[in-house]
């Protein structure tokens, strides 16, 4: 493990792999981390990490899904009654898809109250409807990705400071996670 306020590594090794040889190179894992919590940590990203996550707060994710799949100002009491009213609550997508959170907003929002069961966590909605919450996460994530191509600038992978080459890589990164979330929604 890494010691933060020392700066260096402490290792346990397993005693059933047997003696290390001076010299012989260890291999570390960081354990399941996405890669804001590599970056921030360690300084470096994990091309393709499988742990990665696009967060925004609730709030953020709200403006995002009215702007892709506007809904009634009237559907947001669905929150209330829910318990999903914290607007900087984290809502999440990943290579996988959207997080629970983004699908349980989503349902409450764009499906009729009387289709859900369970405060939006589950639904007894039709086919066609949850395929309408799918698409819905999907250009969500596809808005993000916009968004964030769009802000880049801050180096280039081949050029620039190690800082601006950095900010690419993860940039980069989260741009392909996005596609990844959009493409795995839509493929349902």
């Amino acid at each position: 493990s890494y010691q933060y306020f020392t700066d260096a590594f402490s290792a346990m090794l397993d005693p059933a792999a047997g003696p290390v040889s001076a010299g012989e190179q260890l291999l570390i894992s960081y354990g399941p981390r996405s890669n804001d919590k590599l970056l921030l940590y360690y300084g470096f990203v994990e091309p393709l990490n499988d742990n990665d996550e696009y967060v925004l707060s609730q709030e953020e994710f709200l403006v995002a899904l009215a702007t892709v799949a506007p809904f009634e100002s009237s559907q947001l009491g669905q929150l209330r009654g829910a318990g999903l009213t914290d607007g900087e609550a984290e809502v999440s997508g990943s290579r996988r898809g959207a997080g629970s959170r983004a699908a349980q907003l989503a349902r409450l929002l764009l499906i009729p109250s009387a289709s859900l069961c369970d405060d939006g966590k589950q639904s007894a909605a039709s086919s066609g409807e949850e395929r309408l919450v799918r698409s819905a996460l999907a250009a969500v994530a596809m808005l993000e990705q916009k968004r964030l191509s769009e802000a880049g600038g801050a180096g280039s992978p081949g050029g620039g400071t190690a800082f601006e080459a950095l900010a690419h890589s993860f940039r980069a990164e989260k741009v392909a996670l996005l596609e990844s979330c959009a493409s795995a929604l839509e493929s349902r």
